[in-house]
């Protein structure tokens, strides 16, 4: 049994998750490939959550059971003629779509360059503090700087802190996103970044952002190099009209497809229990 929780914020699609066991030929153990492999959950998994009062409510947990098929379950048994006592070793593979949600406090200043004396409300120049929801990918750092007399430029760095693998999630196409190890996949160490200010409505008009790495977009693929850490540069345009001074909260969600592992050892005995004459 591979027992899952959802420890993050993200809310999990059944449809999401894929589940395999891997190191053992399925035929060696009486059961079909299919026995062992699962394309996706009964149900989703809601995420975890915090109360008004700060108390956390953990995220759903499941169970999945190999074989899938409880009627096989009592004829799973290592068939080749063991002699004594072996240990094989068993990974459980976990391919899903996840998504990280990082929130932080950006100073906006309709004219940069009149304002330098307004650091008390808030500075274009100086390190923020991400806050990031539970997940294997975060925002690490981010920093402001003025850029012109109405522009700022925020740089921001995606950091890998898990310990699984992760793929492009192609939500910007229709290909089936998967996570496949293989060598030299050009998938691997690929997130979906998208920038934004919240539209509150109303009268309130947010700032506008574009991010050169994202082709001056404020949405797109991110390569992190052999998995390490990647800045990304994004220009905040000000209202050069006016002359507000405030903060807003920056969002950057990050998507991705990744692959988390467990691996466990499995003793195999020989139960044979025949008794054979022997004769000198």
């Amino acid at each position: 049994n591979v027992i899952l929780e959802n420890v993050g914020e993200h809310n999990v699609e059944a449809i999401d998750v894929q589940a395999e066991i891997v190191g053992i030929e399925p035929t060696l153990f009486n059961v079909a490939a299919n026995q062992i492999t699962i394309e996706q959950l009964d149900m989703g998994l809601r995420g975890a959550s915090k109360l008004p009062d700060g108390t956390s409510v953990p995220g759903d947990p499941t169970t999945l059971f190999f074989p899938t098929d409880e009627g096989t379950a009592e004829a799973f048994a290592y068939l080749p003629n063991l002699m004594g006592t072996d240990e094989i070793l068993l990974r459980a593979e976990l391919c899903y779509k996840y998504m990280t949600y990082s929130t932080t406090h950006i100073c906006i200043k309709d004219n940069v360059l009149d304002n330098l004396q307004s650091d008390k409300i808030c500075s274009v120049s100086e390190d923020k503090m991400p806050q990031n929801s539970g997940a294997p990918i975060h925002i690490s750092s981010v920093r402001q700087m003025p850029q012109g007399k109405h522009n700022s430029v925020v740089i921001f760095t995606v950091e890998h802190v898990g310990s699984g693998l992760f793929f492009n999630p192609h939500v910007d196409d229709s290909i089936d996103a998967e996570c496949n190890d293989i060598l030299h996949n050009p998938d691997e160490n690929v997130v979906w970044v998208e920038a934004y200010f919240d539209d509150v409505g109303g009268s309130y008009v947010p700032p506008e952002i574009h991010c050169g790495v994202l082709r001056g977009q404020a949405a797109g693929k991110v390569h992190l190099f052999q998995g390490e850490p990647r800045e990304i540069s994004c220009t905040i345009y000000g209202d050069g009209t006016q002359s507000r001074i405030y903060q807003d909260l920056l969002h950057i969600d990050l998507t991705y497809q990744y692959l988390s592992f467990l691996e466990t050892p499995l003793i195999v005995r020989d139960m044979k229990t025949e008794d054979y004459d022997w004769e000198p």
